[in-house]
């Protein structure tokens, strides 16, 4: 709004009783713009929210508040995006509703499980938003109380492989040992350092979050970043079978993500993205 010389940003679903800085006006305008549009996730604003001054722990804060609003505004009743990820479905095809729920459920699918102490639940998982864009990479961002014992991904419905291209902890690099949080591929077998295959319907990593020496606060966040590829099933029978016996020494559960470190950090550019001129 303009009046004169002087310029008003008023955002009318966005409304607290209190007067709201400049920066975070500023954040959740370019926030939402990433959400409108999958194409628009390519946009970076790191370096414009640096520039505003904004943290990586006050977009946290930020975060949590808008998470807040939204069902503040939604009281009782489910927004539109809530009832989709409740479905857990992106297309359903009318000739398909007689057939089992599998059958309109797409591969690709991401579904994540909490345990808060009494195992998985399918009622209380969830469907996030986020999909898999053009590069087959999805970037989750899984809020977590201080209850939670482990999150489970299950990265698709069919046999795949999966990369962990990166894993934090509230901010907390897990390659690079900054956070104590065990990855257990529960039916899937390690063919490198951070790469993972299934030979399932049913692929699923866990995240173990039970460390004495995690640091664990009452609201968290975990955030994947994953590379997933749909692999034929005797394709990836042939890969786990080729795959050499496992020592008897060696530990049933490592947490291979700390192996990383540099190593991901560098090849990463190289091997999955490719810069905008090529």
């Amino acid at each position: 709004m303009v009046n004169g010389p002087i310029w008003t940003i008023i955002d009318y679903e966005w409304t607290y009783g209190k007067c709201i800085p400049a920066k975070e006006s500023m954040w959740r305008a370019l926030y939402c713009y990433r959400l409108e549009d999958r194409k628009r996730e390519k946009f970076d604003p790191k370096p414009l929210f640096g520039k505003l001054g904004i943290t990586e722990k006050e977009i946290q804060v930020l975060l949590d508040e808008e998470y807040a609003f939204q069902k503040y505004v939604t009281g009782n009743r489910k927004s539109m995006v809530e009832l989709w990820k409740d479905i857990g479905r992106k297309v359903i095809v009318p000739k398909e509703i007689t057939a089992t729920a599998s059958a309109a459920r797409p591969d690709d699918q991401i579904q994540i499980y909490l345990d808060n102490g009494e195992g998985y639940s399918e009622d209380e998982s969830m469907f996030p938003e986020e999909q898999y864009d053009d590069k087959n990479t999805v970037t989750l961002d899984i809020r977590v109380d201080d209850t939670c014992n482990t999150v489970r991904i299950d990265p698709a419905f069919a046999p795949c492989m999966v990369t962990i291209l990166n894993a934090t902890w509230n901010s907390l690099n897990i390659s690079e040992g900054g956070a104590d949080v065990s990855i257990n591929p529960v039916n899937g077998e390690w063919i490198s350092d951070d790469s993972i295959i299934f030979n399932s319907d049913d692929p699923n990593i866990e995240f173990s979050l039970t460390s004495d020496r995690l640091g664990v606060k009452k609201k968290n966040h975990l955030v994947v970043k994953l590379l997933m590829t749909l692999i034929p099933k005797n394709a990836a029978d042939a890969v786990i079978s080729s795959l050499p016996e496992p020592e008897v020494s060696a530990p049933k559960e490592k947490n291979i993500i700390k192996k990383l470190g540099e190593k991901i950090s560098q090849k990463r550019e190289a091997r999955y993205y490719k810069d905008d001129e090529e």
